[in-house]
């Protein structure tokens, strides 16, 4: 439509005769299918276009008519209301001018410009109402709506309208974001595009062929420019085989002879985000922003582009001091700059800039510049947030408020987000600060450079906590145009979403940062747990006369937590957006929940075991997605109940990935967190994946804090028994021996390590420190405020020790201090890991423990001797039984998988000598059951990472696309190739434990096998990002060598990489880059860089440092750049071992390895030849089979000078291929050894270039 009238008559009364409700809105855009969760208007509703009647009115936030597009204000009309039982007329009319808008008579605004408003096919009109704890009547009556169709645009048939070079925001079905090409059929009959041509060549007019696409009358088809070669149908969008260049080129649609160009566009350089095409039936050309993919392009075009933006002298954040902001213009002619000082959209007729702009009072400046032939710039604003002397001079100390911990200040600009505690609760715009502690001094203050300064949506999260006085938030930080801005936060990875979750009831403060933390030291940052920082929040609700923010916006300590949501660094699933229908694409990329029913998300319920679930991420699902899901875990439940359940190919297994299942399980036992059977349980599916559990949630109501559920007891199990809360699939899981005993492996592991006593008391008393600051007294409610310490202050804030809160146990009326909350916790869990210890296989009244081990396992420098026995303890009821200990010493288990006796085990009689680097593995066998194993890893003369032994020595960044049969098998992106080889190149035996990888992608070798932690010398390992990926292309690779998967993608255009040593120190910390000097691996070539010379220890900031492999893929755990010739100098010996390097590169050896020496065993070996038993003499040698240009030859010679190719030539008498690619060969010479005196002389092999 090009226009439309809304008339209608409202009335508001007032029910609750005092504070009316927060108001209600009119809406019109592409409303979600679900109703959407927008009580202020569908927030942001892209393209849309929103009418808030905000009628709570107060002197801070008076009431007001708000008009918002895409979620960005436009236009805030204050405005009071009146309630009663009349009704009041309200007009609406827009067009391309802008709205114009009527209420009770009384023109609010008249062609308020609304750019971005996109009207499209399938737009609806929608009202809404804000629910809150206030309550009034809204009503709606004689209603009329009225719609100007746009005029017919005639082409005289398909054109090119629109296309994006450098596209950011829009996606396609793969959820990516490549360039696009709008198609428009401006005729009055359908045009069958099959045949015609799409090019970016005037060399090359059919490089791409359409097929499958019709273009109806006056309608519009995207395609996208992304170079994976795609015909439209009913599962993919078009995709042409080629990609846009951004920096200007050609770009044509051609018709079905090959030759004639029906539209066609020479184009210049072009910006993020910004289109270019024409427009209306004078089709004027130029730049258009915001861009309109498949819809009327709205916009003017302008001849020069996106105007840039204005300067600003002083950056937003907190101010002390009144100052002086100018605004600069850009260096365009005729630029002027544009200003609101009231978070709207800066418009032609705004303010303009003229004189620099006095600030002493909390405004946010927005600011555009115009120009003539440029489309308006983007907006840019700066918020200043001014201190009053209560935290300039904090508690008269002269000083600005500081802590040890992060700061977070929040501004919602005079709303109140507290009041909306119901409903959907949409988030309210406000302003975020962000500050972490200095490095030199360990402190933050309110004064201190901010990690973070910008806009943001904040609104009370959580169900029965959104009732607590300490609220918790959703935080989601926002660009000025409204949209999501990843940042990182306080060493927390970049992204939007983040939750500040208030610990009200929750008085040690820290569950829930334990138990997350508990499960990351597990399992790393594989997406089963978030990532969490303690901070002191302050919030500011409202607007103080002074236009100053003061302590009394203080809010205590919170816990900032990452939201659960998929993304490389959080939950690292495929992305999986509305467009994706594709059966190879709707496979993965899922996290969905157990919990309370929610409309909004697609609910179902299981048909084997009755288990509700919804979906989470995406939120709502598609029908072909859906039905996927459910599909999936139908079949999982189906195999988890058959009778063949516990087959590894056929039962659950194939559905489900044990490890994440014991471990989620493990944290909730061992929490006993009471609801999390039942609600926020939380389960994940990538692409081609198996179901995982997690993230773990809501932690706050666990480690003995709950009066209900068997909540506040330390004994007894929460999943299967009559007291217990919930099941799931658990018991089911349990009747699988193997998969019991894995799960009480893992128990007995956490018990040696995370859940050992020191290692939790270390971490409580860790947190104690942080908290109390250097304070060494108890904390009780009101601390006088000459005790300064985060601790002290919160529980001024929140006087509630000793008082019981929901669901605080029967106990918490005893405490009176913080430290004896913290101990309460303590004991709970000491008691509880004692309980669970004495459930261990536990068979009627017999327990089943690990063997004892003398030692636990360390460094040694010296020999050293290690018993095994039963484990054993008096106890009145439980019985801890004898039996035979075996063990085994080559880091496998002493039971098989089927339950039988391994032949690798040996049964302990008597102490074990170690004297070499060895893991111990051992088990107890009695009574026909098998122990849960105990492990100890003694490294003997291993010496830890550094930067003198361990590099990088392999980077595929750039990996090749999938070919056609990895795409059958389900490997779609080209980035599930890349990998990462690190090498040993000292001539020790290297220990990885506790190595870190970060920056561009994180792997923690802490969570890497433990025989992998330990890499002999000249020893290479790699990191992959899929595994399954990896093995399909490289088959040849042993999986030993695949040590773990990183989180996260090595970026194309060049990344950073850092290393750190288990003591945190920086092993390599470099970047590298795809633009020269850098080698070029070439775009889609799967080239990968190598180190050069490794054992030198090069600067890998270096780019020279670098070489191209000579092979598409590299050479992930060989040396070398796969070179199929030898290139350098023959005769050389780089590694001093004394042999040439022409000799070590024929047999696969390390030309700079010293210790990969040459392998060459020469015998004398009975041989039958033809029926005669002879003694032949052999040669036995390793070669790399597919090399070119060398030739080898055994030669005779008996004065050392002149030498001779045997003849006969040698037989080949066997030949064995090794993991690595290298074969070894076993020849014999053509004719018997006799013993002849007169026949002497020496033999040799021989490698020559040909």
């Amino acid at each position: 439509v090009r226009a439309f009238d809304l008339r209608f008559g409202v009335l508001m009364d007032d029910a609750t005769a005092g504070t009316p409700g927060e108001g209600w809105s009119v809406n019109f855009g592409r409303i979600p299918a679900d109703q959407g969760t927008g009580e202020g208007g569908f927030a942001p509703l892209p393209g849309g276009l929103t009418i808030a009647f905000e009628t709570r009115d107060t002197a801070e936030d008076p009431s007001s008519i708000r008009v918002s597009v895409s979620g960005v204000t436009v236009g805030n009309f204050p405005r009071p209301f009146a309630y009663s039982s009349g009704f009041r007329t309200v007009v609406i009319h827009w067009d391309s001018a802008g709205l114009d808008l009527t209420y009770d008579g009384k023109s609010i605004c008249l062609d308020l410009p609304t750019s971005g408003v996109f009207p499209g096919v399938g737009d609806t009109f929608a009202f809404t109402a804000r629910s809150t704890k206030s309550a009034m009547d809204v009503r709606i009556d004689n209603l009329k709506v009225t719609t100007q169709p746009l005029p017919a645009i005639d082409t005289g048939g398909p054109i090119i309208s629109e296309f994006v070079a450098d596209n950011g925001l829009f996606e396609d079905e793969f959820a990516d974001k490549p360039d696009w090409i709008e198609l428009f059929n401006g005729s009055s009959t359908p045009v069958s595009l099959e045949g015609w041509y799409l090019t970016d060549s005037k060399k090359n007019l059919t490089k791409w062929r359409l097929s499958g696409v019709t273009l109806s009358s006056y309608n519009y088809q995207v395609v996208f420019a992304s170079g994976r070669d795609l015909a439209f149908s009913p599962t993919h969008w078009p995709h042409a085989n080629f990609k846009l260049a951004k920096s200007g080129g050609y770009l044509a649609l051609v018709r079905p002879d090959g030759k004639t160009v029906a539209s066609a566009y020479d184009y210049g350089t072009q910006e993020l985000n910004v289109s270019y095409g024409e427009k209306g039936a004078e089709r004027h050309r130029g730049f258009m922003y915001p861009a309109s993919p498949g819809a009327v392009n709205a916009q003017e075009p302008a001849l020069a582009g996106l105007c840039p933006e204005p300067v600003f002298s002083h950056i937003g954040g907190l101010v002390r001091e009144p100052i002086e902001l100018t605004l600069t213009a850009p260096d365009v002619p005729g630029a002027e700059v544009r200003y609101t000082l009231d978070r709207t959209e800066p418009r032609p007729d705004s303010l303009l800039y003229t004189h620099p702009i006095a600030l002493s009072q909390g405004t946010t400046v927005k600011a555009r510049t115009f120009a003539p032939d440029y489309v308006p710039s983007r907006a840019l604003s700066h918020t200043f947030v001014f201190l009053d002397d209560s935290l300039i001079n904090y508690v008269g100390t002269g000083q600005v408020f500081e802590s040890n911990l992060p700061l977070v200040f929040l501004d919602s600009f005079g709303v109140n987000v507290d009041s909306s505690t119901g409903g959907s609760r949409p988030f309210r715009p406000g302003y975020a600060v962000v500050i972490a502690p200095e490095v030199a001094s360990g402190r933050a203050s309110l004064m201190t450079e901010p990690e973070y300064a910008g806009p943001c949506g904040i609104h009370v999260r959580g169900e029965s906590s959104a009732s607590f006085d300490q609220r918790s938030y959703a935080l989601e930080l926002w660009d000025d145009a409204g949209a999501d801005r990843d940042a990182p936060l306080l060493g927390m990875p970049a992204d939007s979403d983040w939750v500040l979750y208030g610990p009200w009831s929750e008085k040690t403060l820290m569950r829930n940062k334990l138990v997350f933390d508990w499960m990351q030291a597990l399992r790393g940052d594989d997406g089963t747990a978030v990532r969490t920082r303690f901070v002191e929040v302050f919030f500011n609700q409202s607007k103080p006369p002074s236009g100053r923010i003061g302590y009394s916006s203080y809010r205590g300590i919170f816990v900032l937590m990452e939201k659960l949501k998929r993304g490389k660094q959080r939950v690292p699933l495929e992305n999986l957006n509305s467009k994706a229908v594709a059966p190879e694409l709707i496979t993965g990329g899922y996290i969905f929940r157990r919990d309370k029913e929610d409309a909004l998300k697609n609910n179902w319920t299981t048909s084997r075991t009755g288990m509700p679930l919804q979906s989470y991420d995406p939120d709502r699902l598609n029908v072909p997605q859906f039905n996927y899901l459910k599909t999936y875990v139908g079949a999982f439940e189906t195999a988890l109940m058959s009778a063949d359940f516990k087959n590894p190919q056929t039962g659950y297994r194939a559905f489900l990935d044990p490890d994440t299942f014991i471990d989620a399980q493990w944290l909730l036992e061992i929490a006993k967190q009471v609801d999390g059977y039942v609600f926020s349980t939380y389960f994940h599916k990538d692409r081609d994946g198996r179901l995982r559990a997690g993230p773990l949630w809501d932690f706050n109501i666990s480690l003995g804090n709950a009066d209900y559920g068997t909540g506040d007891r330390a004994t007894g199990w929460l999943y299967d028994v009559p007291n217990g809360v919930g099941q799931n699939w658990y018991p089911r899981l349990h009747l699988d021996s193997n998969y019991k005993l894995a799960h009480w492996d893992r128990y007995w592991e956490m018990r040696r390590t995370i859940f050992a006593s020191n290692a939790v008391n270390a971490t409580i008393e860790g947190h104690m420190a942080t908290l109390l600051d250097g304070y060494s007294g108890l904390v009780s409610n009101r601390a006088p405020v000459e005790i300064q310490n985060p601790v002290a202050r919160h529980f001024r804030k929140w006087p509630r020790l000793g008082v019981r809160d929901w669901p605080n146990p029967p106990a918490e009326t005893r405490i009176r201090t913080w430290q004896a909350e913290v101990e309460y916790m303590r004991n709970w869990l000491q008691q509880r890991l004692e309980w669970l210890d004495d459930q261990s296989l536990r068979v009627g009244s017999v327990v089943y423990r690990p063997p004892n081990l003398s030692l636990a396992g360390r460094l040694i420098s010296a020999p050293i001797q290690v018993s095994m026995t039963p484990y054993h303890r008096q106890h009145a009821t439980l019985i801890f039984p004898d039996g035979a200990v075996y063990y085994t010493t080559d880091n496998s288990d002493p039971r098989l998988p089927n339950g039988e006796l391994s032949g690798k085990a040996i049964q302990y009689s008597e102490s074990l000598t170690i004297s070499s680097s060895v893991t111990i593995n051992a088990r107890l066998y009695a009574a026909r059951q098998w122990s849960p194993l105990a492990t100890a890893t003694f490294l003997y003369d291993a010496v830890p990472a550094s930067h003198s032994n361990l590099v990088i020595s392999e980077i595929l960044y750039q990996p090749a696309p999938p070919t056609p049969d990895e795409i059958a098998a389900g490997i779609l992106n080209a980035q599930q190739f890349e990998f990462l080889e690190l090498r040993n190149i000292s001539r020790h035996t290297v220990n990885v434990a506790g190595v870190r990888i970060s920056r561009g992608v994180d792997f923690d070798f802490a969570f890497a096998p433990e025989a992998s932690r330990l890499l002999k010398a000249g020893e290479s390992v790699v990191l992959v990002a899929d595994r399954r990926a990896f093995s399909i292309r490289y088959p040849n690779t042993p999986s030993a060598k695949v040590v773990g998967q990183f989180r996260g993608h090595l970026d194309s255009a060049g990344d950073s990489l850092l290393i750190q040593a288990a003591d945190g120190s920086v092993i390599r910390e470099f970047r590298y880059e795809s633009a020269s000097p850098w080698p070029a691996v070439g775009d889609g070539t799967g080239l990968s860089l190598i180190l050069n010379h490794p054992t030198k220890n090069p600067d890998p900031a270096v780019a020279f440092s670098w070489l191209t492999s000579a092979k598409t893929g590299g050479t992930p755990g060989t040396f070398g750049v796969g070179n199929d010739t030898f290139v350098g100098i023959p005769d050389q010996d780089t590694d001093g071992d004394g042999l040439a390097d022409l000799f070590e590169f024929a047999s696969g050896s390390d030309l700079e390895n010293a210790d990969s020496a040459f392998f060459l065993r020469v015998a004398l070996t009975p041989l039958e030849i033809d029926g005669a038993r002879s003694d032949y003499l052999t040669f036995q040698f390793r070669r790399q089979p597919t090399v070119l240009g060398l030739a080898i030859a055994v030669e005779f010679s008996d004065d050392l000078n002149t030498w001779l190719v045997v003849e006969p030539a040698p037989i080949l008498v066997s030949s064995s291929v090794h993991d690595d690619g290298t074969v070894t060969e076993t020849y014999r010479l053509g004719t018997p050894i006799v013993d002849d005196p007169k026949r002497s002389g020496l033999l040799r092999l021989r490698v020559r270039q040909q």
